[in-house]
């Protein structure tokens, strides 16, 4: 997935914030990582990606560079419907619950709070080309 982000343009000097790794869009369902800058957030909702965990975070730094700060996030109630206890779901506290991380998007910053508390993994990183065409059309209105 991230040699079709690199056709995109992304990263970029004007984004930084962007889905790496989008669930079954990239076939690989149960799985989201949201790039904010240096940190990664992963969506996990799939028990196959809690078992392969340590192999995900390896494949995470392999891709990105050395420096990267991994958030992991569960989708607990689908955890729990995949068999998992709530004991078990408590195991890996986040360590990025209660940071913020300014991150740019097509040149406009954005403080986006990551871990418990937040949409999903912080931020819609799917909604950018949306964003983009709504400020498209507000500069015509002028």
């Amino acid at each position: 997935s991230m040699q079709l982000r690199k056709t995109l343009k992304l990263p970029s000097e004007e984004t930084d914030a962007f889905r790496l790794t989008n669930s079954e869009g990239d076939s690989i369902s149960g799985l989201v990582v949201d790039i904010y800058r240096n940190v990664a957030v992963v969506e996990s909702s799939a028990l196959w990606v809690e078992v392969h965990r340590e192999q995900v975070e390896r494949a995470l730094r392999a891709t990105l560079q050395d420096d990267v700060e991994i958030c992991w996030g569960r989708s607990k109630d689908k955890l729990v419907q995949e068999g998992m206890s709530r004991e078990e779901l408590e195991t890996y506290p986040n360590p990025c619950e209660g940071k913020q991380q300014m991150v740019k998007e097509n040149r406009l910053e954005f403080e986006v709070a990551l871990g418990v508390g937040s949409q999903k993994t912080g931020f819609f990183c799917d909604q950018r080309d949306n964003r983009a065409r709504i400020a498209q059309l507000a500069e015509q209105k002028d």
